[in-house]
């Protein structure tokens, strides 16, 4: 996809089962990802998360299992 730097994909403790990013970078996110989901988790049941920020864009979509 055009201006899609990555996809990462990781289970709920946050070990990568798939990504197409640089392995640091993968490491990075796939730890503070789950983190940041639980958080959100805490208030509701998480359905999608958006952080955006000046020049990039995080996107998670959990799944129930």
């Amino acid at each position: 996809m055009q201006g899609v730097l990555g996809c990462i994909v990781v289970n709920k403790d946050g070990v990568i089962l798939k990504t197409t990013c640089e392995p640091e970078t993968a490491e990075l996110h796939s730890h503070l990802i789950p983190q940041l989901a639980g958080l959100a988790r805490n208030m509701n049941d998480l359905e999608f998360l958006r952080i955006r920020s000046m020049k990039q864009e995080i996107m998670v979509a959990p799944r129930k299992q």
